[in-house]
């Protein structure tokens, strides 16, 4: 065998190789994926895309919430359907306050990622602050859980207790 048919072998190896850990990289949570993913959700509250926001759902999604309200306090366990619909009607009141030239501000703050060995999954701490004009507002600390689904970083879970209040409170 040539040396050049030797080196053509030794190269195909290599991309080959490289191909394989880019595939397996793909199916890895990284600190990077984290915060872009947190990222795209604070841009999706700036346009009001309501739609991004759900399509970070994993469909086994299942949250354990607590949320203090005017009213009192509540305990939710949504799963994706309901999580998408609460987002709906926020995104409704998000849009009404814009329309009438009201801030809207919502903030993340990552805080410890703890990532399984595999890669697969993560939970992340985190708080979150959402202000809808002064009229809904909402201050949650917890932790989501996200995994890997065909490539695509989800969230899976979430655990976490939220003090809402405002007058439009109880619309959301």
């Amino acid at each position: 065998m040539s040396v050049v048919a030797r080196a053509l072998i030794v190269v195909a190896a290599l991309a080959l190789t490289a191909a394989g850990w880019y595939a397996v990289d793909a199916q890895r949570i990284t600190e990077h994926r984290v915060h872009a993913l947190y990222e795209a959700q604070g841009a999706a509250w700036s346009r009001g895309d309501g739609k991004a926001l759900c399509a970070q759902f994993a469909s086994d999604y299942v949250g354990h919430e607590q949320q203090a309200r005017p009213a009192g306090a509540r305990l939710a366990q949504p799963d994706k359907t309901q999580a998408c619909f609460a987002i709906d009607r926020l995104m409704k009141l998000r849009d009404s306050a814009h329309e009438r030239g009201l801030p809207v501000k919502y903030t993340v703050t990552v805080g410890r990622i703890l990532m399984a060995r595999d890669g697969h999954s993560a939970e992340i701490e985190l708080r979150e602050h959402l202000d809808i004009g002064g009229e809904f507002l909402s201050d949650t600390v917890g932790a989501d859980i996200v995994g890997v689904r065909d490539g695509e970083l989800l969230l899976t879970g979430r655990r976490s207790m939220s003090h809402v209040s405002g007058p439009k409170a109880a619309e959301a």
